[in-house]
């Protein structure tokens, strides 16, 4: 911790250290929300409104009990970051904000490069979609109904939290920055013939034994690509000669026929390659290239199970993991290894001296920290941390994914209704949704909350139950 910091505890203790990062915050109803959004279409260019999509935080804002005012912030940053790291636009879009709790974001596709096809992907399987224009309230009806024939859809505002624990994975992630189904495509998309430079010695190599993510060795590869950089790692879930970067450093096999007596043959990967705003892109790879999810725990494992398991889920624990982008790593082949004649030589093609790689990484590195403080920033910076490196503020993401994972109490399903605690009475209806526990100061699970195996949610069938809303899908 720094002096600052130090000081600034020391005051919290003798103030009688009072609540950090809450404040008395009023809920924002449904009703609230609609008419907000309603006015800022009202305001908005005629031809821009169909561009126009909405992203809410306020039934996060509405969890008092659970939200402070400082992981609001957080979850503000977290949004904006995700949200440029499924664009294809070259430039960072920090999207303004409509009403004065800073809870929901006004969104132009335009300036993501999307269209009507990504929305319509993203709100394909939504399960907290509601509307409003079966409502008693005549006035508020019409807004509702007005907000879908200015944005020509019947959902345009969504969750923000949703959203980034959904597009952080596959396939909406995917799906999005239309990444293809195998890595030869990709590496064509991005201009990159990694044959070709392995041949001319235009990568740069490192190779390593003990890795905070594989389990057995594992080797890291970088290129040039069309926006930056281009870095894929070639992993290893069991031992042996074929498998030992020290021993046989020049893969994989069929690279240069030349050195195949001295090629690897790897199980996986990682793909890190530049968006064209300076944020990362993320793919895993089986042993063939092949596009997957998730990748095998004997060869990688998420020590943080930043998606809810130990296993490497592309491309939330990467975007966790990679929170300043590339790792600084430390090269055992070029001095360690044992080859001699054209292999020795090769290998002082493709391994760099350390001090070379330090400095690519370095420079790889503060593009990618200048994308994000562009994300973060308007959120997380405050006089009390005007100080503060970029790098030293937790990893948002990430952050959000894991408290959207999270069982939800009786104070926090009130939120998500657009209700007061003491205004979510559990009746009959709602028994039999599967409710009762949050009586008895139970919890239920998220992933529950939001099935679509009745093909509507039981948080669906709860806001129409107790005559909120009615459900949209």
């Amino acid at each position: 911790m720094t002096d600052a910091e130090v000081q600034l505890i020391g005051r919290w203790i003798e103030a009688d250290a009072p609540s950090v990062g809450h404040s008395e915050r009023s809920i924002i109803r449904n009703e609230e929300l609609i008419t907000r959004i309603y006015h800022h279409l009202e305001q908005a260019i005629p031809s821009d409104r169909i561009y126009l999509r909405y992203f809410s935080l306020a039934h996060l804002y509405n969890n008092t009990h659970a939200v402070s005012d400082d992981d609001l912030a957080m979850f503000r940053a977290a949004f904006v970051k995700l949200l440029n790291s499924v664009s294809r636009n070259p430039n960072i879009y920090v999207p303004e904000t409509i009403d004065p709790q800073q809870t929901v974001f006004c969104v132009d596709i335009r300036r993501l490069d999307w269209d009507a096809r990504q929305w319509n992907r993203i709100i394909r399987n939504y399960p907290y979609g509601f509307s409003l224009q079966q409502s008693s309230d005549e006035q508020l009806a019409d807004l509702d109904r007005q907000i879908d024939e200015r944005t020509q859809t019947s959902l345009c505002w969504i969750r923000a939290d949703w959203f980034v624990a959904k597009a952080s994975r596959a396939p909406l992630y995917n799906e999005l920055l239309d990444l293809p189904s195998s890595l030869s495509e990709l590496e064509a998309t991005l201009g990159v013939d990694v044959v070709q430079n392995f041949k001319t010695g235009q990568s740069q190599r490192a190779g390593f034994v003990n890795s905070g993510v594989s389990t057995g060795h594992r080797m890291l590869e970088r290129h040039r690509a069309r926006d930056g950089y281009y870095w894929k790692s070639f992993d290893f879930g069991t031992a042996g000669l074929s498998r030992d970067v020290i021993r046989t450093p020049l893969g994989p096999k069929g690279h240069d026929k030349e050195f195949d007596l001295f090629a690897f043959e790897h199980d996986g990967g990682e793909i890190i390659f530049s968006l064209p705003n300076g944020l990362q892109g993320y793919m895993l790879v089986d042993g063939v290239g092949k596009s997957i999810d998730d990748a095998p725990i004997e060869i990688v494992r998420d020590a943080q199970e930043t998606g809810g398991t130990p296993q490497v889920i592309n491309a939330v624990s990467c975007i966790h993991c990679h929170r300043h982008g590339i790792i600084p790593f430390k090269d055992a082949v070029r001095e360690g290894s044992g080859l001699f004649g054209k292999a020795r030589v090769k290998i002082r093609q493709l391994f760099p001296p350390q001090e070379v790689m330090d400095q690519q990484v370095a420079r790889d590195r503060s593009i990618f920290m200048s994308s994000v403080a562009l994300t973060m920033e308007p959120y997380v910076r405050n006089e009390a941390n005007a100080d503060k490196a970029i790098e030293d503020f937790q990893e948002p993401v990430g952050l959000l994914v894991r408290h959207y994972d999270q069982s939800l109490s009786h104070e926090a399903i009130a939120g998500e209704l657009g209700l007061e605690p003491s205004e979510l009475r559990i009746g009959r209806d709602e028994y039999r949704l599967g409710l009762r526990p949050l009586e008895q100061g139970g919890s239920i699970k998220r992933q529950y909350w939001e099935s679509l195996e009745m093909y509507v949610s039981p948080f669906q069938q709860t806001i129409q139950s107790l005559g909120i809303a009615t459900p949209v899908r």
